[in-house]
């Protein structure tokens, strides 16, 4: 180390020397005459990183000049933070408050700090599935537990909660509200299916996957707001929730984004789900979107008419159940990368029905 850094210094001051008769930075320059020799000014090309930037400190770039030689150390800016996702540092419980925080994970220094309330209450005789390494439980059922507004503990048996198995309260028509832990980072396929009396669930920032299908026939659902931490969406969670009127999303999300109260990735290229309990009997699908996803209308009944653009290439089964609803396509016909059953109505024992398509429609 003390080879390298005589040597840069070697180089510095050879260098100073040659740039006296040939560069100039453009400082202490004296007009040109016939007898002083007209200066340039320098050149820069990287010669090497000395030390690479850190969150902690500043980086050093060795530099130098092409025209006469001078060398010179660039300082570069510190890089910012990685946070982490929430720790836990007291978990709050029916007599004291809690808190979390987020840190770096290269330097760790403390980002965000939260306060917990303290709970009004622990849902007992929910039923819990220990993980195969035993650090760990998810809550897969009611077990005996009765309460029609469910709050999900933090930590059960010393271990913490963390997430929510598929099909956990699937069916239980009672629940009308969950309150989900910051300790919970997901959330399973069909979780919360057919709780039709649930009206209110809260989402926290610890979440980062949300399940297919999660709140499908969540018939009493009116709104819902996803996180910045959800980073992951199966299909159409949202499916069938007939008084869902609005799906927010939060603005620091860099996956998901929310439209009009409708649900789509952040580069608003895919429509997830449309929220079904609006009231708009008309919807056109925005130009900037390639693909309609599996779901993604299903269960609307308010529509009557929707209007795809030529920007869509691929579409999934998504209108099962929209039996009033007539598709305007600006397309001539049915593009390669849409499914076969694409406008399916419903399929049961009495038949099969397709919504009707009328092909190469000019928009007003």
């Amino acid at each position: 180390m003390k080879i390298k850094k005589f040597l840069i210094s070697l180089l510095l001051a050879s260098a100073t020397l040659a740039c006296i008769a040939a560069c100039t930075n453009g400082e202490n320059s004296s007009t040109p005459s016939e007898s002083t020799p007209q200066t340039i000014e320098h050149t820069w090309e990287k010669l090497s990183t000395i030390e690479e930037a850190t969150c902690a400190a500043m980086g050093k770039e060795l530099y130098y000049c092409v025209e006469c030689g001078y060398v010179r150390v660039i300082f570069t800016e510190k890089l910012p933070h990685t946070e982490s996702d929430w720790i836990i540092d007291t978990v709050p419980t029916l007599q004291i408050e809690g808190s979390k925080h987020t840190e770096c994970t290269v330097c760790h220094e403390k980002i965000k700090t939260v306060t917990l309330p303290i709970l009004e209450k622990i849902s007992e005789g929910l039923s819990y599935t220990l993980s195969r390494d035993g650090t760990f439980y998810t809550v897969s059922g009611m077990g005996s537990c009765t309460d029609t507004d469910i709050v999900i503990p933090y930590i059960y048996n010393g271990l913490p909660v963390t997430s929510i198995r598929w099909g956990a309260f699937s069916g239980c028509s009672s629940l009308t509200s969950v309150v989900i832990p910051d300790s919970v980072t997901s959330i399973g396929d069909w979780a919360f299916q057919y709780c039709t009396s649930l009206t209110s669930i809260e989402i926290p920032d610890s979440v980062t996957s949300i399940g297919s299908i999660a709140f499908q026939y969540c018939t009493s659902l009116t709104s819902i707001e996803i996180p910045d931490s959800v980073t992951f969406i199966r299909g159409a969670p949202f499916s069938d929730c007939g008084s869902l009127t609005n799906i927010t999303v939060s603005e620091g999300n860099t996956n998901y984004q929310s439209i009009d109260g409708n649900l789509y990735t952040k580069d608003g290229k895919t429509l997830i789900q449309y929220a079904i309990g609006k009231t708009a009997t008309k919807f056109t699908v925005p130009d900037s979107v390639t693909s309609i996803g599996w779901g993604a209308f299903d269960g609307c009944t308010s529509l009557t008419s929707i209007v795809i653009p030529n920007s869509v290439t691929s579409i999934r089964d998504a209108f099962h159940g929209c039996k009033n609803l007539t598709i305007y396509c600006e397309a001539t016909s049915k593009p390669s990368g849409w499914d076969d059953i694409w406008h399916l109505c419903y399929s049961n024992s009495n038949g099969t029905s397709y919504c009707p398509v009328v092909w190469n429609y000019k928009p007003e």
